[in-house]
């Protein structure tokens, strides 16, 4: 899996061909075969497996069949909204009220990088598929980037409205 998701990376899903696979992984293609029944049955299992850390298939489940259409993406869609969540955030839209709003913004912005750290790769692999999977976009830079940015719109307006963050106009910085 780790060397399907560097090939996918580096190559995209499209140009992505099994023999670049299995010469990354330092096995024949045949054997790949052994494994997967094609390269949406391999892509499949990297979103499904390869980013959580889950344990590989069982011997008796290979090789694994190429998923029905759509199977990939509702699997991707699940894998986003449960590895990706924003507690922090969740937490402080419902308060009413914060004693320090500096050490809570900090909270959330660190839960949000260090969520992006941990599915890095799974995220590269999306963007960068995503340009031969126009679903993959959507998902990615649609559904979740509006799930994200909706609750932190709330939560910044709340902070404003409350006068716990001050509203400053955005200054270019001096050149030099």
């Amino acid at each position: 899996m780790d060397a399907a998701i560097e090939v996918f990376i580096a190559n995209g899903y499209r140009r992505t061909q099994m023999a670049d696979v299995a010469r990354a992984a330092g096995v024949s293609q045949g054997t790949l075969y052994n494994y997967v029944q094609s390269k949406e049955a391999l892509f499949y299992l990297i979103i499904d497996r390869g980013f959580i850390g889950a344990e590989p298939p069982a011997a008796s489940e290979l090789p694994l069949r190429t998923p029905p259409p759509g199977q990939t993406i509702a699997k991707l869609r699940l894998r986003i909204n449960t590895g990706l969540k924003w507690s922090e955030l969740e937490r402080a839209v419902a308060r009413s009220s914060v004693a320090d709003p500096r050490a809570e913004l900090e909270a959330i912005i660190h839960q949000y990088y260090a969520a992006i750290a941990r599915v890095r790769r799974g995220l590269d692999l999306i963007e960068r598929s995503a340009v031969d999977l126009p679903e993959l976009g959507q998902l990615l830079y649609v559904e979740r980037r509006r799930s994200i940015i909706a609750p932190l719109k709330r939560y910044l307006e709340s902070r404003i409205a409350w006068a716990r963050f001050a509203r400053c106009p955005i200054r270019p910085r001096p050149r030099g």
